[in-house]
């Protein structure tokens, strides 16, 4: 047996190391995982995969496995991957007739400017003396979900605001607790701005999408609060993500959304009203009616 064989015959090994790795993940904390025959998945994957010298061989054969366990929101971006993400807006705002019109669109990237800038626009739209708020998420395709709900905090009450839902375990709960925006305890967002008590419309559409719907998901069933526009897109699930041993990031659905009454949503999440062809008009007159 030669050098070369021998080293190929360690490459192969370190390639089988890792697809076996990288299963076990999934078979753990899928969201789908019920779902999946786990012995005859790994025996395709690692006869598929034999003759892979290099972890990026076996990157067809987990790409396929997480959309098997962890549905079309999973998914696996090996280091230098090419990205099409646009530079992060930040969120905007300004008056409707009376009504504070607060845009927030996705947040990736400055998770800290956007948050900052967020909190700016909140505040000079409070001291406007506004009837009440629009919350806008139309177009936003999610991304960093604590600095948008530490913007949109001073509109949402004390306590819980949604939970994950795993298929087994405990659930992890989002919560607010004096401007401190937490996970099942963690504090990773914190608002500026006091608490307002307004009512408070939430616009969606097609492109609400992921930590977007998360959003609006917070403020599903809240008392003065009325959702406009087009269903969501349906992304409501939340991801893990798992750094494999190349630096490779695979990004896997592992629970659904819930709101604070612990209700789980899976697929679109429908509005309360259409709206017509005017969603936003059709909000701010709601807004500015009389509410009991």
């Amino acid at each position: 047996m030669t050098i070369t064989d021998v080293l190929e015959r360690l490459a192969r090994r370190r390639v089988r190391r890792y697809l076996l790795h990288a299963l076990a993940l999934m078979e753990r904390n899928a969201l789908y995982r019920d779902d999946v025959d786990w012995p005859a998945v790994r025996a395709d994957a690692l006869a598929g995969c034999a003759g892979a010298v290099a972890y990026t061989g076996t990157h067809e054969t987990l790409r396929r496995v997480l959309r098997q366990a962890g549905g079309p929101h999973s998914g696996l971006r090996p280091p230098g991957a090419r990205t099409t993400a646009k530079a992060p807006a930040p969120p905007t705002g300004g008056l409707v007739d009376g009504v504070a019109h607060l845009r927030l669109p996705a947040c990736g990237g400055d998770s800290r400017g956007y948050r900052d800038a967020g909190n700016r626009v909140v505040r000079e739209l409070a001291a406007a003396g506004p009837a009440g708020w629009i919350v806008d998420l139309r177009g936003n395709q999610g991304g960093n979900m604590w600095p948008m709900l530490a913007v949109a905090a001073p509109l949402l009450p004390d306590g819980v605001l949604g939970h994950f839902v795993p298929p087994h375990g405990p659930d992890q709960v989002w919560t607010l607790r004096r401007g401190r925006i937490a996970l099942a305890g963690r504090t990773l967002a914190r608002t500026g701005n006091p608490p307002t008590e307004a009512p408070v419309a939430v616009l969606t559409d097609g492109s609400t999408a992921s930590s977007g719907e998360a959003v609006a998901v917070a403020f599903r069933s809240r008392p003065h609060v009325r959702t406009f526009g087009t269903p969501t897109h349906g992304m409501t699930s939340a991801n893990e993500t798992h750094q494999l041993r190349d630096g490779t990031r695979m990004y896997l659905t592992a629970s659904y959304f819930a709101d604070h009454h612990r209700t789980v949503h899976r697929g679109p999440l429908q509005p309360d009203d259409p709206g017509g062809t005017d969603p936003l008009t059709a909000a701010a007159t709601w807004v500015r009616a009389p509410h009991g």
